[in-house]
This record gives C-alpha cells, structure tokens and sequence, in this order.
C-alpha cells in the first residue's frame, strides 16, 4: 500500500532534503526523522509523516542541493551613486552649458556641486563652483571656488558659533589665488518651513597670490546675512551677502553676493532648474581690473 501510494505522489517531492529508492525502484524524496533497525520514519511534503520498513528501502542518499539561479545583473541607481560618498549629507550638483558656432563662436561652462548636514548640534555646508567662457577661441572667464563652513549649533538656543574657509582662483583678477579663514558668533534670526534667515558676525584672515599682485596677507572682519524663501513646494529664493573690511586699511573692503532662484522640474528624478547671479566686490583692484565681477547663469540641479 505504502508503495502504491509514494508512487502516485512521487512527482511532486521535489524539494525534501534526503532522496529514499524503495524495493519497488520508486524515489521519494523525504526528511529523515528517524532511523532504527527496523523502520524509517520520514517527513513526506504530501503524504504527510510516513513509516517505512527498512525491507522495503533499498538505499538511502542525500539529495543533491539545486544550484540557485544567477540573479539579473542590476544596473546602478543613479540616486544611490552617491550614497557611499558624503553618507548621510544632502548634496547636489548642477550644470550650465550653452554655446554659439557660426558666424561668432563662444562657449560657456558652470559646474558646481554642494553638500549639506545638520543635526541637533553641527552644521556643515560645502559649496564650489567652476566656470569657463571663451569667445572666438579666447577665454574671457576661467575661475573655481570651494568653501566649507561648519557651525556648532547649541540646542533651545538662536545664536551658534561658526568657522569657514574659502579658496578661490581666477585667471582675470590681479591676483590668482586666495585662501581666507575666518570664525565667529552666528543668530537664526527666522527658521521656518518657508523662510530662514541667518545672521554672521567675526573676524579672519585672507592671503592672496599670484598673478600681477603682491603676496598679501590681510586681516579682515566678517558680517554676513543669508538665507532662502520657499513660498511653494516647487519654487525657492536663496540669497547671501557677506562684506569683509579691511582691518589694517580703513574703508577698504570686499563684499561676495549670491541671489538664485530655484524651480523644481521633476520631484520623481530630484531634477530643477536654476537661475543664478553672483557678484564678488573689492573697493581696492589694480589699474585696468574692474571693482565688480558678475556672473549670471542657469544651471540644471540634480539632487542625490
């Protein structure tokens, strides 16, 4: 009876872990539950538990394991590339490009990326930007920046404590390269869902090189405001000025402005657009160098 009835079944064992060949040259395959002289009780997945006289098995042997099918190769997520890089920060990056060929040719290059972490006691920001213009094969901008700014936060309270540094490089000031530093005391003014507004108050030092100018080590005070407006879910202002006078030269100083406006495209890819101006003043330049250098843009923002 107990041969009958493997044999009706035995097509649908097939992933038990031991395989028993009866008397009769059927195979099941089973779970061993026990073993003695006389029988083996085993674990059918549908006949249930089975006793079988150890006469009516002929052998006994463990299955072979199914190799486990490859899984597809998965391409990359593009919104996860970034996540072994800056974990746990909100960054971007965007980029500007257009250009003319024909009767006049010119070509116009920003790339930029920033990055962002805050919790209850730390604030850090990263910004840099890198632009490049040429018009009929002669470039007429060529400069990159890099800031990174940390604040210390300090819970329940307005005002934190703050320390920055700046590199700069241009081919079209009298100077080529600068490195500035600076700290302070900082007050969140307005932290809202739609409105934040912060205030920056200290001293440092900046170091220009390079160029047509003299090596200059100039101390400086700092006094900053910054902030953004969010009047909806696809639209932001952001704005930044800071000025920076001259400690060891009274009246003379330097002011570095941003304003941008910020459209969301695509909430599902984190894709906007992005139309900036920016504007870095110094009262003091070398003959021939104008005081403002402006820099207006668009730029498409991806966000990882």
């Amino acid at each position: 009876m107990v041969c009958a009835a493997v044999t009706a079944v035995a097509v649908c064992a097939q992933t038990f872990s031991e395989v028993i060949e009866l008397s009769n040259g059927d195979k099941i395959n089973v779970e061993v539950i026990e073993r003695t002289d006389d029988h083996l009780l085993v674990e059918h997945p549908v006949l249930g538990r089975l006793t079988i006289p150890v006469a009516a098995a002929k052998t006994v042997e463990v299955a072979a394991e199914p190799e486990p099918e490859p899984e597809p190769e998965k391409l990359a997520d593009p919104r996860l590339m970034g996540v072994a890089f800056l974990p746990g920060w909100t960054r971007h990056i965007e980029l500007g490009l257009d250009g003319t060929s024909g009767n006049s040719d010119s070509f116009n290059l920003r790339a930029g990326f920033a990055a962002r972490r805050e919790d209850e006691t730390d604030r850090w920001q990263i910004n840099s930007a890198f632009t490049r213009s040429t018009s009929e094969g002669t470039t007429t901008r060529n400069d990159f920046y890099s800031e990174l700014i940390k604040d210390w936060l300090l819970p329940g309270q307005k005002h934190f404590y703050f320390a920055q540094g700046r590199y700069d490089y241009d081919d079209f000031q009298s100077w080529r390269h600068r490195a500035a530093a600076a700290g302070g005391v900082g007050y969140q003014f307005y932290d809202t869902p739609k409105f934040n507004l912060l205030g920056r108050v200290g001293g440092g030092v900046n170091e220009s090189w390079g160029g047509d100018a003299d090596d200059m080590l100039t101390p400086e005070a700092l006094f900053g405001l910054e902030g953004w407006w969010q009047w909806c879910d696809t639209q932001r202002l952001e704005f930044k000025s800071t000025f920076y006078p001259a400690l060891d030269d009274l009246g003379e100083f330097r002011n570095l402005s941003s304003l941008a406006y910020v459209l969301k495209l695509d909430n599902a890819h984190n894709l906007s657009l992005k139309l900036g101006l920016e504007n870095e003043y110094e009262s003091q330049v070398e003959d021939g160098i104008k005081h403002n250098d402006f820099k207006y843009f668009a730029a498409l923002v991806f966000d990882f």
